[in-house]
């Protein structure tokens, strides 16, 4: 059976409000019927409908919960009813006059054809967001998705080898040893590259110096700006050193 359901909820002041409405799986394979507009509008007049299928939302109103003109919500509504599904209509309308004579909206029934409840209580309402219902009693108290809790930022193990490349670094440039978990957090990953590809504290605390001796600013050494210079960062050797290691070599030959 293809039909609307309007779920209604009441409250302990016998109040009832429009909770939410069920379209049947069944209606899928006649989407083919509807236009792009005329489902918007079907939808629209549906969420409106009472249990007995009736609402009268003006053009005006419908025009501006859908975004269409009043131009194809009046073409729309023709199309819906002309529309047939297993020899049934799925939208009739009638005109609604005032005691004056004067025409103030139309009646739409949605799926006329059909048998409803047999309860008339005007026009579904105010439309309220879709909600959960427990035992067709209470609204189920949405629960907000708890966001998972960020992780603390904590200093490094001891055994942590990227502690003792900061450390070396440190150091050699006259440093407090001594950090603090902000200034961690600002260079734990560029260390960890450098533990990846092997440097050593040695390494580290020689091209430091190197460097700083280099640009003559230590303060601009910090541990990105060595990573990133890391190959011009080799300590130049004096040319005491250099001679001793050539006449060692030579040394070495015979």
């Amino acid at each position: 059976m293809i039909d609307v359901f309007n779920g209604r909820r009441r409250n302990a002041s016998g109040q009832f409000s429009l909770s939410y409405v069920q379209i049947s799986h069944e209606l899928k394979q006649h989407l083919k019927l509807f236009t792009g507009s005329s489902w918007v509008v079907f939808t629209c007049l549906s969420l409106h409908a009472d249990q007995d299928g009736r609402c009268w939302p003006s053009i005006s109103l419908i025009a501006e919960e859908t975004g269409l003109t009043a131009k194809t919500i009046h073409t729309a509504i023709r199309h819906l009813c002309t529309v047939k599904i297993d020899g049934k209509s799925i939208l009739s309308i009638e005109p609604r006059y005032s005691e004056s004579g004067r025409q103030t909206s139309n009646l739409y029934t949605v799926f006329p054809d059909g048998e409803g409840v047999n309860i008339t209580r005007g026009e579904g309402g105010k439309i309220c967001h879709p909600h959960y219902i427990e035992e067709d009693t209470e609204r189920s108290t949405p629960v907000s998705p708890q966001k998972k809790a960020r992780k603390q930022a904590q200093l490094p193990n001891d055994d942590d080898p990227a502690r003792w490349l900061y450390t070396a670094y440190r150091q050699s440039l006259n440093m407090d040893p001594e950090f603090t978990v902000g200034e961690w957090q600002g260079v734990h990953i560029c260390l960890r590259q450098m533990c990846h590809h092997g440097v050593t504290v040695e390494d580290i605390a020689m091209r430091a110096k190197a460097l700083a001796k280099k640009w003559g600013k230590p303060h601009m050494v910090t541990v990105h700006a060595l990573w990133k210079h890391w190959g011009s960062a080799v300590p130049q050797q004096d040319t005491g050193e250099r001679a001793a290691m050539i006449l060692d070599f030579i040394q070495n030959l015979d």
